[in-house]
């Protein structure tokens, strides 16, 4: 039998794990579109590692901070890690020289923004530390950066939770580069609606009742307001709502009613491998919280506790994975709590 620990320790009996090392953190500063660069570049590369079984796992984020990039970042098999370090350098510097980004941001264009993006995730004392009065400097585009893996801890549930969620982050990372490869992701309403399609699909196998579907998706959009320091824009979707209502009606609840009856294979096209892969995430998690492997912070005092429900570790892992899926994808925060807003008025109708 697992031997659970007591709820109640906090983060100092939880010692953080070093930095991984075994993974090869790869920043890549482009400041044009980057779908060309993960179609173009980093599609093939990785094709090309996982052919010659060179790469346990992967995936990429796009970021924002001292400028636009790519934080590529991919796990080789140890005897494989310089061969894997020499075939990334190289590909994308051929890239770069090949189809490099034409333009440079200017800092004092963008400074302002930068640093509001950055107050919402960190303090201004984290700032001034690390910029302090010149302010955030901006990395050349088309310029490359070697960078240290530190997995997020606290976010993802502890290394247990870590470990299932860098699968989770590979899946998210494939399913991109597939709709970049095979759909009109390029047309800005096409990729409105596949972000849609891949949330109701996620959410929905993560938390079955509708319930608790709307409830989350209300605190989605409530977490994302407080962090922009905004009013929810309700008025404006509202009226978008009322525009998408019978195109909504006629997607969501298909794709709910397969997912609520465990049926992910039946789903349409690439929602299927989606739908799947989503299930086996939240099952090894579902695994591990019984086996008292989560770690969750605490709402009452702030420390850290093993998790002693599945609902609630569910729950705390979907807003990030929602998040980063959406932002592998390339929607913006205010776009996504446009989306999750649009999904609860649909559901708020068919309850």
């Amino acid at each position: 039998m697992t031997e659970v620990k007591p709820v109640g320790y906090d983060e100092a009996d939880f010692p953080e794990p070093p930095a991984r090392e075994d993974w090869y953190a790869y920043y890549i500063f482009y400041t044009s579109n980057n779908s060309p660069l993960l179609i173009e570049c980093i599609k093939p590369l990785i094709d090309e590692l996982r052919s010659r079984d060179l790469i346990e796992r992967w995936f990429f984020i796009r970021y924002w901070q001292e400028g636009p990039h790519l934080r590529f970042r991919v796990k080789p098999r140890p005897e494989a890690f310089d061969q894997v370090r020499q075939m990334v350098n190289e590909q994308v510097a051929t890239f770069l020289e090949v189809r490099p980004a034409l333009y440079e941001m200017k800092s004092e264009i963008v400074g302002g923004i930068y640093k509001d993006m950055f107050l919402m995730e960190g303090t201004e004392e984290e700032w001034n530390e690390l910029y302090g009065d010149d302010g955030m400097p901006l990395r050349p585009s088309n310029s490359t950066s070697v960078e240290v893996y530190e997995p997020e801890y606290i976010k993802y549930g502890g290394p247990n939770g870590i470990e299932i969620s860098e699968q989770h982050f590979e899946d998210s990372s494939d399913l991109v580069l597939t709709l970049l490869d095979t759909t009109n992701a390029h047309v800005r309403s096409v990729l409105f609606g596949l972000a849609l399609q891949i949330m109701v699909v996620t959410i929905a196998t993560f938390l079955p009742k509708m319930t608790d579907q709307l409830e989350f998706l209300k605190a989605y959009q409530a977490f994302w307001d407080t962090m922009m320091q905004q009013a929810p824009k309700t008025d404006q979707y509202d009226s978008n709502f009322e525009k998408m209502g019978e195109s909504l009606d006629k997607q969501i609840p298909g794709i709910i009613q397969l997912v609520a009856g465990d049926r992910q294979e039946e789903l349409p096209s690439f929602l299927s491998d989606w739908g799947v892969k989503v299930r086996r995430t939240r099952d090894n998690l579902d695994k591990a919280t019984r086996e008292g492997k989560i770690l969750l912070i605490s709402r009452e005092d702030g420390t850290r506790r093993v998790a002693d429900e599945e609902n609630r570790a569910r729950w705390s892992l979907l807003i990030p994975y929602i998040h980063m899926t959406n932002n592998r994808i390339g929607i913006s925060i205010p776009e996504e709590t446009y989306l999750s807003y649009l999904l609860q008025r649909h559901l708020e109708a068919r309850s």
